[in-house]
């Protein structure tokens, strides 16, 4: 017999992937009582064990730098370095069901289903109703404030939200990318499997449901061999061309089919020699699925919001992957598997894109947002999805403090700019927002430190050989500060006298990494030999501070030196036309004049707390050693004592590496550059005392609550060691506040 069961909530969460999870425990950490509904077993959604796809966002494969998602969602990923660096789907998981229920205010629903809305009147949702069919329980889940993270839009459909499938045609939005008729047809899902070596010959035998896909355009162009990973394979695709959601029973199927029939080619072909002793060892029990419907709130976003980048009022999240689509065929269409538009960088996505038009108190979060077809492409991916679930879940806060539905709060600048603060506070990036906290007592102290590094360059490696003489172009990208700027040397090889050409570059946008705009190009004779500091004279006069690129232009002759050292913020890789982000590369070495004083202690209090035009962090001169007791100190000094209960520490967490959530390993469980082991003091009758101590810290933003508040006018933070070798790296720190 059904037990009815009535639960009351501040907010419910209908959809446990990543961006529901996120925008449950950022509702929960700002007080909220959370129910969080999700139909299958795990949390994850398309991350899960269960489908297997690794988290892409902003970064991903594109050509974005310091773009990985910060807030919550940079919490996990950084966990699941520290506790996962073997990427277990398993111990991922487990991840995600910790972060959950380290939430008290959480009530978390698993195997549970929503299948009805009840509706206060026709522009409110009263409840929703689930059933959980493993224990035989059916809720009723009432909350003033509803989000749909379910993928599907399960609870937008059964409320009457507005909502669109399929695409758009070219003329309803002037979009480029679309068609220029409207089709209704989607991208279609993909269903993973593992593989692993058992040292023997396994034999396969096809079953019958497998589907013979050999003679498909896909599969006979090749590009991969036997010992293909399985989930690499997302281009085994299907299901576009059919609803979605309604056929989701027959897509499962055929793909599971067009896996088997797969997997029966790698194994009994012939062609394939290295699958002898490989075996089967998982198949996705659910495919991943990509596009169905998507609501429409009071903005939708197009493909020149995502090319044209409009200052949004009500910016709150950040996408920046590729526009990615596919044909909606899958395996069996003849055209490449994806068509990806680059993007000029990193966008901010409105608040307005996050709430239903037509149902006051629905927000949304993952793919479904309120987008055209053509820039879904780009938001569809979970980075992005987990980045919009912060903001709906800070927003629903907001909403719920002041008795505001999401339209009021964008309409109302003070409780907008509230809520812009609220996200910053708790880590989440928003381009072109700073910090104007005004509880902030750090951005009202003198800041000071022990030291602070200056760059002059990267020391060559003694033995180490120098680059590939591949005809590539070299990048090298240097934060410069000084209003003037003298030469760059490098150290190079040259197998005969040649002309070494270099470029200096600048970001079209300075916020991004695409160095189109050319400032100079200069030429130098060399002659033949090794290990040659090489001089380009500049004397270029910079207008304002910024990045710029040197592009030393390919040249069979010219082979650059490379440097042990890394420095935050600048950069070195390889490229013909535009530096690519992965594999990341060692710096080269080279000598920049004048010195760069772009590490200042004056940053950790600017606004920014990670890379935005300038790297905007504080850098010690010295090297932290715990083994010879040398640290490093910054200090904030006020003009008067004042009361602090807490201090708020943004670490320097390399905004530029991916931290993978499946298929990958790191060699290291923390970020090298982490702070592991700080102290804080305070002057308290006039005398420094510790009031704080972190020992193996692996986190980026630190929250230090004191036991008791303390007046003072005077605070340190003590770098003591870095996860670097032996922990002896410089002291890294993008943003400090205290409260």
């Amino acid at each position: 017999m059904i037990k009815r069961i009535s639960l009351e909530a501040d907010l419910a969460v209908v959809g446990g992937g990543m961006a529901g999870v996120v925008a449950a425990v950022a509702a929960a950490r700002m007080g909220m009582g959370v129910v969080l509904v999700q139909d299958r077993p795990v949390l994850g959604g398309n991350a899960s064990s269960e489908i297997r796809v690794w988290v892409s966002g902003a970064q991903g494969h594109t050509l974005n730098r310091f773009a990985r998602e910060g807030g919550i969602l940079g919490e996990i990923l950084l966990e699941q370095l520290y506790r996962n660096p073997e990427c277990s789907p398993p111990v991922w998981n487990a991840l995600l069901l910790d972060t959950v229920l380290a939430e008290e205010r959480i009530t978390l629903l698993l195997d549970t289903a929503v299948d009805a809305v009840a509706m206060a009147d026709r522009r409110r949702i009263a409840s929703v109703s689930a059933t959980c069919s493993i224990s035989e329980m059916r809720y009723e889940i009432r909350a003033p404030l509803f989000v749909d993270a379910s993928g599907d839009s399960v609870v937008g459909g059964l409320a009457g939200a507005e909502c669109r499938v399929g695409k758009e045609a070219r003329v309803e939005f002037g979009e480029p990318t679309a068609p220029a008729k409207a089709d209704p047809r989607c991208l279609g899902a993909s269903l993973y499997f593992y593989s692993h070596h058992v040292g023997r010959p396994v034999p396969f035998v096809r079953p019958g449901f497998a589907i013979d896909i050999s003679r498909t355009h896909r599969v006979r162009r090749g590009g991969f061999d036997g010992t293909i990973h399985g989930c690499r394979l997302w281009w085994l695709e299907y299901g576009g061309h059919l609803d979605t959601i309604a056929d989701s029973a027959e897509i499962k199927r055929t793909l599971t089919g067009i896996v088997y029939g797969f997997w029966d080619y790698l194994k009994n072909s012939g062609r394939f020699p290295e699958a002898r002793e490989l075996d089967l060892a998982w198949v996705g029990p659910v495919p991943g699925k990509r596009e169905s419907r998507r609501l429409m709130g009071p903005h939708i976003l197009t493909e020149h919001d995502l090319m044209d980048q409009p200052p949004f009022a009500d910016a709150c999240a950040t996408g920046g992957w590729t526009i990615d689509h596919h044909p909606p065929a899958g395996v069996f269409d003849r055209r490449p598997p994806s068509r990806h538009v680059v993007l000029p960088g990193p966008y901010n996505i409105p608040l307005r894109c996050l709430f239903s038009r037509n149902v006051d108190n629905l927000l949304m979060a993952g793919r479904n947002i309120s987008t055209s077809n053509v820039a879904f492409g780009s938001t569809r991916v979970m980075g992005t999805g987990a980045a919009c679930g912060q903001a709906v879940g800070a927003a629903a806060a907001v909403c719920l403090k002041h008795g505001l539905v999401p339209a009021q709060l964008v309409a109302d600048p003070e409780r907008l700019n509230e809520f812009q603060q609220t996200l910053l506070r708790e880590d989440q990036h928003v381009y072109h927002v700073p910090n104007r906290d005004p509880a902030d007592a750090a951005r009202k102290a003198s800041v000071t430190a022990s030291s602070e590094f200056v760059l002059r360059g990267a020391r060559p490696e003694p033995r180490a050989e120098p680059t590939r003489a591949d005809a590539r172009d070299e990048w090298l990208m240097v934060p410069v500060v000084t209003p003037h700027l003298e030469h760059v040397d490098f150290l190079v090889d040259a197998s005969a006298a040649t002309t070494m050409t270099v470029e200096v570059r600048r970001n079209d946008r300075r916020w991004h990494y695409f160095p189109t705009e050319l400032v100079a190009r200069r030429r130098v004779r060399l002659r033949r030999g090794r290990r040659q500091w090489v001089r380009v004279a500049l004397d270029l006069a910079l207008a304002e501070p910024g990045n710029l690129w040197f592009v030393v232009k390919r040249n069979p002759r010219l082979r650059l030196h490379a440097s042990a050292e890394r420095v935050t913020g600048v950069l070195s890789s390889r490229g013909d036309r535009r530096p690519w982000p992965e594999p990341r590369q060692d710096l080269f070495a080279f000598r920049i004049a004048p010195a760069q004083p772009a590490f200042a202690a004056a940053n950790v209090t600017n606004g920014y707390a990670r890379p935005y035009i300038l790297p905007n962090l504080w850098i010690s001169g010295e090297r932290v050693s715990p083994r010879a007791g040398r640290t490093a100190t910054l200090e904030l000094l006020w003009p008067r004592e004042r009361r602090i209960r807490q201090v708020r520490l943004y670490l320097s967490h390399d905004p530029d590496m991916q931290i993978p959530t499946m298929m990958m390993r790191y060699p290291f469980r923390a970020v090298p550059t982490v702070l592991r082991d700080f102290s804080v003091l305070a002057r308290v009758c006039g005398r420094m005392r510790p009031v704080a101590q972190v020992r193996n810290n692996h986190r980026r933003m630190v929250v230090v609550t004191l036991n008791r508040p303390v007046r003072t006018d005077r605070l340190s933070l003590v770098g003591e060691a870095t996860h670097g070798p032996a922990g002896a790296g410089r002291a890294e720190l993008y943003e400090i506040r205290v409260y």
